[in-house]
């Protein structure tokens, strides 16, 4: 079935799900499940203020943009050219597969894969995988969790361009944000990387594999990528001004006297002159303008990028761009960031 607005609804379409107005309370449908809709029908709809509605659909309806399709039993993959919203499990194995948004009800089972191309994943039961059979989340936009299990999110791969939200436990699972990425509880066993800032309310145990929590910030990239370009250019700089020193230095050892040189070669040599003083010059700016950009990294790096609320334990892993450190003793509310190229941490009280 589909879920469509009042407006878009047309004579000839069948109700998928019983029909309630608020007048007629929650016993008594306006219109019953299966009802073939008439002008009649539509016009009674309207009146009542009712905004969407959903209809049958072909099994192998693909949906459209823009258009939500709305599932009450999921047996076989799914994919949408539009938005889905899932009122019930998914079975071990499912493909679920969207251009937009995607709606979970109940639980995500080893082996499924849920994936949206541009939009969000809202799952609101629990993420039940295996070592053998994982979970892959992968979102164009966000992913939200409200895990309303009292099981943790287990063996999960989960991708998000934007932002990721969590909450329960996490236990063997990889957690990817390009933005910010929150965990409302302990996570174990787990990695859990992002591009601006990491915020978990417990972390790490004493056994089994440590969990490893990884910031590349993203402002770190643009820097690095802007010094890589500004050390090409100072590289090819420097090629030109040695070109031009060799240059200058033999026509002045072939010729002691320069006024005696030809007036095409004495504008040679000006020439030679006044670009080896420009490179000379661009590489003194190059220079300082890297050092700009060093002391902007230093900055961004000294920003607070990993937030612990309660406990975090040993072994644990943290690692800020490429200044890493092993944790030998438990901590307790802290924050990470990174000073003289050495992962350091702040109480956060």
């Amino acid at each position: 079935m589909r879920k469509i607005s009042i407006t878009d609804v047309e004579t000839g379409m069948v109700i998928a799900a019983d029909v309630f107005d608020q007048d007629f309370g929650s016993d008594l449908p306006l219109l019953g499940r299966g009802v073939t809709l008439t002008e009649k029908y539509i016009t009674k709809m309207k009146e009542r203020g009712l905004d969407e509605i959903l209809i049958v659909t072909p099994p192998d309806y693909r949906g459209a943009p823009g258009e939500t399709l709305a599932l009450l039993e999921v047996k076989d993959d799914i994919v949408s050219e539009g938005n889905l919203e899932l009122q019930c499990d998914i079975p071990p194995g499912t493909k679920i597969a969207a251009s937009e948004n995607i709606f979970i009800e109940g639980i995500v089972n080893q082996g499924c894969s849920v994936i949206s191309a541009q939009g969000d994943i809202v799952i609101k039961g629990g993420i039940i995988g295996c070592d053998d059979h994982r979970v892959m989340i992968n979102a164009g936009k966000r992913v939200t969790i409200s895990n309303n299990t009292d099981s943790p999110v287990i063996c999960a791969d989960i991708k998000a361009l934007e932002e990721i939200n969590a909450k329960g436990d996490m236990d063997k699972c990889s957690l990817s944000a390009k933005g910010r990425l929150f965990v409302d509880g302990k996570t174990v066993e787990s990695n859990i990387y992002s591009h601006t800032r990491i915020r978990l309310k417990e972390c790490g145990n004493s056994s089994g594999t440590p969990c490893r929590l990884l910031i590349k910030p993203a402002e770190c990239r643009e820097l690095f990528q802007k010094l890589l370009a500004l050390d090409k250019q100072l590289a090819q700089l420097k090629k030109d001004k040695d070109r031009l020193h060799n240059s200058i230095n033999l026509v002045r050892s072939i010729c002691k006297d320069i006024d005696s040189l030809p007036q095409d070669k004495k504008m040679e040599l000006a020439l030679d002159v006044k670009n080896f003083k420009e490179a000379d010059n661009k590489i003194a700016c190059g220079a300082k303008a890297k050092e700009q950009l060093k002391d902007k990294v230093v900055t961004a790096l000294e920003a607070q990028r990993i937030f612990i609320d309660n406990v975090i334990s040993p072994p644990t892993q943290i690692t800020i761009e490429n200044c890493s450190l092993c944790l030998d003793d438990p901590l307790h509310s802290v924050a990470f960031y990174v000073q003289d190229m050495k992962v350091r941490n702040t109480s956060l009280r």
